[in-house]
Formats: structure tokens, sequence, C-alpha cells
């Protein structure tokens, strides 16, 4: 069934009143930005992004980092990280080469971001499907699951090409799934929407119904209902055009659709950082997002909480599917 869609705009609104998600930010929206670099082309292009998220009269410090593992060369590290250095100075961009020594590289990552407060992680992923990524796992999902920062990952499809230039995020899809973990990311996509002037699309996705009166089944009107108090916060913190969509099917083939539909250029969602089947991310439905997504995935991280007789951080561990 196709996507049932509405579209809303807001009245104005007053900039000084108290606003239920945050008032509408002034400056920049991030102030420290944290882009790990592994050598690959990936990661060279997904430097690409930062004139997206570069404000150039309140620009943010940007760190370039890179992870000296056991089989590294320190130099050659060093190296890469004073090439890119030098290739945003010559458009203007000022960002600083870090290198770390570090076991894995997921860990260097983690500890630089707590330490030096970053409020992004910008890095691209592999795609690796199969047993590649069994073999090699994911530093991006690692870092993921543990990173007290929102993370803005892009996968090999979702690269901008090395020549882009630079245009602002111009449509933001959410995802959502009723709960209050999906809640977390509606401040910062607020925020982003403020800065860029951009569309949000709220989308809901259920798995087909089989049972329950006739005249309910299938019918996505009630979807469209749940949405409209998530689009009436996201009015009343001044973000003037929402639109809202939602569609019965396998949620990551739905969510796909809606972004080719809506012609979104970020997905923007959250997650508890936890494995298991009860949510998307760490579930198949968040894995493919990574793998498959065409355009950028920004990712706000709620920390699990502190279970009965153990530590959140105990919990936050698993495997990913």
């Amino acid at each position: 069934m196709a996507p049932r869609a509405t579209a809303r705009r807001a009245p104005t609104v007053n900039a000084a009143c108290r606003l239920p998600i945050g008032c509408p930010a002034e400056g920049r929206v991030f102030q420290h930005i944290l882009v790990p670099l592994d050598g690959s082309e990936n990661s060279r292009r997904v430097l690409a992004l930062l004139p997206r998220l570069v404000d150039p009269v309140s620009p943010p410090r940007v760190t370039l980092l890179g992870i000296v593992e056991a089989a590294d060369s320190t130099a050659e590290v060093r190296a890469r990280l004073a090439e890119a250095a030098g290739a945003l100075g010559e458009r203007g961009r000022i960002a600083e080469p870090l290198v770390r020594n570090a076991v894995d590289a997921s860990e260097g990552i983690l500890r630089v971001c707590a330490e030096r407060g970053a409020d992004l992680v910008l890095m691209a992923t592999h795609g690796r499907t199969g047993l590649a990524r069994l073999l090699r796992g994911s530093v991006a999902e690692r870092v993921l699951r543990r990173c007290p920062a929102p993370l803005l990952l892009c996968n090999p499809r979702g690269l901008p090409a090395p020549d882009a230039n630079g245009a602002r995020f111009r449509r933001i899809l959410v995802p959502h799934d009723g709960s209050e973990v999906a809640d977390a990311v509606l401040e910062p996509v607020a925020e982003l929407a403020r800065a860029y002037a951009a569309e949000v699309v709220l989308f809901k996705a259920e798995t087909f119904q089989t049972d329950g009166p006739k005249d309910r089944l299938r019918n996505p009107d009630e979807l469209l209902a749940s949405l409209d108090p998530l689009r009436e916060r996201l009015h009343a913190a001044g973000v003037p055009l929402v639109r809202t969509r939602a569609a019965f099917g396998a949620p990551v083939a739905e969510i796909l659709r809606a972004q080719e539909a809506s012609e979104a250029d970020l997905l923007a969602l959250s997650t508890h950082g936890r494995s298991g089947p009860s949510r998307w991310w760490f579930g198949s439905v968040a894995e493919a997002l990574v793998r498959e997504a065409p355009c950028p995935l920004f990712v706000v991280r709620v920390p699990p909480a502190e279970p009965a007789g153990g530590s959140a951080e105990s919990a936050s561990h698993g495997s990913a599917g």
C-alpha cells in the first residue's frame, strides 16, 4: 500500500516563548565535530559533508582523528591526517589533526570523543554485508553502541561526490516507532531544521495487521494521527513545515521507500545503544538502514536505564545481530 502523507504549515512562533522541545537555536548547531579517518576512500569522501555542518560565520572546532592500531604506521597516519587537514585549509576550513594509539579503533574514538567533548561524530561506514561483516565487524556500530555524542553516519551509497557543493540539508526524514527512545531525536532534529531551514518528514511504519475489525486493517489514517502530537511539538519549536507519512509493511523497505518518495537528504532517529529485537537499533531494521540508506544517517543515542543488579554499561554490550 502506498504511504499516506499530510502537510500543514504552522503559524509563526515567538522565539522568546517557552517551547516543549527547546528554543530555536542561536548560532552554530555543533561546537566540536570529531571526524575519524581510517585512510579509506570512504573516510576521505565523508569530509565533503563538513560544509553542510559548518557555519562560516561561527565555524565549529573540527578534529581529524587517526587511530594507530598494532599493524599501523604512526608516520603514515600522521601524513594522511596532515593531507586531509591541508585540503580543508585550502577551502578555508581549519581542522586539527590528532593521532592516538589504541588496541581497538572504536575504543580510541570513544575515548577521544569523551575527552574532547565532541558534540558530533562524523563517520563513514563501509557498508559490508555477509562474511566480510562477520569477520571484521563494524567500527561504526561499536562506536554507536556507547557513543556519548550524536553520530552522522554515511555508507558508500550515501557519501557525497568528491566535488559536492556543500548544499545544506533540505529535508529530514524521521522514522518514529512511538517510543520515548524515538522522541529523543526530536530536539536535535528541530535544531537542524531551524539552522538549515529544512523540512521535516515524520514517518511511521507498522507490519501488516492480520486481525481486528475489518475497517481498521491496513488503515494508515490511525498511524498518521499518532504522529500529530509530534508534528505539533515541532511546530511549537519553530519548525515551520512538517509533513507526516505512514505505511504498513516491512519497516526497512517502507523507510527506504519513504526516503525516496520524499527526496529526504538526511535520515534521523535515536537508539538506546543496546542489542536485542525489541527496538530498531541493533536489530535487522537499523543495521539494514546503516548499510542501505542512500543518504546520511543522524543518530542520537539514549543511554539505557541501569538494570536492577547490574550496570548500564553491561547492558549496552552484545551482538549486533
